[in-house]
C-alpha cells in the first residue's frame, strides 16, 4: 500500500494521499499503514468536548522515527449515513471518520484557487511544500508540546488560519503570490468561514 501511495505522490499526478492514523492508541508507535508514510497525511482523531486527542488516535513515532500523526479532526461520535437503509444513519467514531474531512478540507482550498486564479500548480504542489502548509494554518489542543508531536502531529487545520496565510509576506504567499484577489472578493471567506465558526463552538 505504501509503495502505491509513493507512486501516486511522486509521479506527474501529484495526488495528496491522505490516511487514517488508527485506532490503537494511546500507546506509543501504533500509527498504521500507510498513515506510517513520511508522505502521506496521516490523520488522527479530536474529541469535541472535552477538546483532545481521543485516547483510541494511534500516535507516533513509526517504526522509521518519523513523528505521527500530520494533522487531526474531530472524530468522536459522529452522525453519519448508514448503510441498512437510504434514509438511516449510526454514530461513529475512529479515525477513518477524521481522515475524509482533512481530504475535504484540502479540495476546498485547492479548488477555490483554480476558480478564481485559474492556475492549476496548486493541484500538483509537491507534498514537501504541502507539508509547509501545516504549522501556519493548524491549533493544537491545550497542554501539547509546541511544534509536531505524535499525539496531534501539527494540530487541526482551522479556516481563519488559512486565511492568514494568503496574505503577504507569509511563505505561502510565495507559493501562491497570485491568491491576494481571493481575499479581495472575499470568496474564502465565504467557503471557510462556516469552518472556523463550527470550530470555535465546538471548543
Amino acid at each position: 500500500i505504501r509503495v502505491a501511495c509513493r507512486r501516486a505522490i511522486r509521479e506527474d499526478i501529484r495526488i495528496s494521499t491522505v490516511a487514517a492514523a488508527g485506532n490503537g492508541g494511546p500507546g506509543a508507535g501504533t500509527i498504521a499503514t500507510p498513515a506510517s508514510d513520511p508522505l502521506v497525511i496521516a490523520v488522527g482523531s479530536l474529541g469535541v468536548e472535552p477538546y483532545g486527542v481521543l485516547d483510541y488516535s494511534s500516535r507516533g513515532p513509526t517504526r522509521e522515527g518519523y513523528i505521527k500523526p500530520d494533522l487531526v479532526f474531530f472524530g468522536d461520535r459522529l452522525l453519519l449515513a448508514s448503510s441498512k437503509s437510504d434514509t438511516a444513519f449510526a454514530v461513529r467514531s475512529g479515525t477513518s471518520f477524521s481522515a475524509p474531512a482533512i481530504a475535504g478540507v484540502s479540495v476546498l482550498v485547492k479548488d477555490l484557487v483554480v476558480r478564481i486564479t485559474g492556475d492549476m500548480s496548486i493541484i500538483y504542489l509537491p507534498m514537501e511544500k504541502v507539508f509547509e502548509l501545516f504549522p501556519p494554518s493548524c491549533r493544537k489542543p491545550p497542554g501539547l508540546p509546541m511544534g509536531k508531536d505524535n499525539a496531534s502531529g501539527y494540530g487541526m487545520p482551522f479556516g481563519d488560519l488559512i486565511l492568514k496565510m494568503f496574505n503577504p509576506p507569509s511563505p505561502a504567499s510565495q507559493i501562491f503570490p497570485d491568491l491576494s484577489p481571493i481575499l479581495g472578493l472575499g470568496l474564502a471567506g465565504m467557503v471557510l468561514g462556516g469552518m472556523v465558526k463550527s470550530f470555535k463552538k465546538r471548543r
